[in-house]
């Protein structure tokens, strides 16, 4: 049922105007009522905000800011430093759409980059470089087929 205003069309007497304002004189929970402060309560107000970092619109930042780690770079630059202990001793010569494969930490067997990435393992924790070996070796004999 749509509304319907009751006074649509009709205008406030001058009287009811004055009698309508002076009833809502005084009323602290209009919207848009602003509190005038003393220059006492600006000074005291000041000296309680002293030292707290926590400002208006800010709030929602500090839980954030304690549990971030430094996002992608930091996560790079690990990559990277546990990638400069390894060494790069060869074993095979570099063709294109290979990718080199630490058969240990000092050997690489370039190896098709899609066979090199068809299961998961990891040189550092140990995981998958058995079977990754197996197959590196096969590839390097080819006899990967």
């Amino acid at each position: 049922m749509p509304k319907v205003a009751w006074n649509k069309g009709k205008k406030m007497s001058p009287e009811a105007c004055v009698n309508m304002s002076k009833a809502k004189m005084g009323n602290t929970n209009a919207f848009g009522h602003h509190r005038k402060l003393s220059p006492e309560t600006k000074v005291n107000m000041s000296i309680a905000m002293m030292g707290n970092t926590r400002r208006f619109g800010h709030t929602h930042l500090m839980g954030f800011k304690t549990n971030w780690k430094g996002g992608g770079a930091v996560s790079r630059r690990k990559a990277n430093a546990k990638r400069r202990i390894l060494g790069f001793n060869f074993l095979n010569s570099w063709f294109p759409g290979c990718e080199g494969h630490h058969i240990n930490k000092d050997d690489v067997i370039y190896m098709l980059k899609k066979l090199h990435r068809s299961f998961y393992h990891n040189q550092h924790t140990g995981k998958g470089m058995v079977e990754m070996n197996k197959l590196a070796g096969a590839f390097l004999t080819e006899d990967w087929t």
